[in-house]
């Protein structure tokens, strides 16, 4: 699967939402250089970048929703890639230098914490809309380097090698 970087986002204050950027520089176990969010985190220190589609947020869009990239928290907002192709252990591929690992989806982390129906919070937001807007996924940076908007994208399942190990 090929596509493209669309946008990238940070926020060096505290926020949910991100501000669109002309890049964005991605370390190796602590996710966006200069973001202050508390993105999740595995173990104590590794965190994790945001990914979804400008695909997800045209279908919010159409269903009335005053969206942009980087309003759903997502660090980076691709260009024809499914996300809801992508599982774990995928590989993302991004320009010459970076590569994250898959390690989960919004949508299988809100289904899995029973929020799949609680669409408190989220005025207007049907059960359907609300996964919708949680379909985005959550990668490690493997290896590090700066991403920008039209950057290429190559999506590439991990060996079964890998996987293991």
């Amino acid at each position: 699967m090929i596509g493209n970087v669309e946008a990238v986002s940070r926020s060096e204050v505290l926020s949910f939402s991100k501000t669109n950027c002309e890049h964005i520089d991605l370390m190796v176990g602590l996710g966006v250089k200069n973001e202050a969010s508390k993105s999740s985190t595995i173990g104590a220190q590794i965190r994790t970048v945001r990914i979804l589609s400008m695909e997800i947020i045209r279908r919010l869009r159409e269903r009335g929703f005053r969206i942009s990239p980087g309003v759903m928290g997502e660090h980076i907002t691709t260009k024809g890639i499914d996300i809801s192709e992508l599982s774990p252990h995928m590989t993302i591929n991004i320009g010459p230098d970076v590569e994250i690992r898959l390690v989960a989806s919004r949508r299988e982390a809100a289904r899995s914490q029973g929020n799949g129906s609680d669409t408190s919070g989220f005025n207007g937001l049907t059960s359907d809309d609300y996964l919708l807007s949680r379909s985005c996924v959550e990668g490690l940076v493997v290896r590090g380097g700066r991403v920008r908007p039209s950057d290429t994208i190559q999506v590439q399942p991990v060996s079964e090698m890998e996987h293991i190990a």
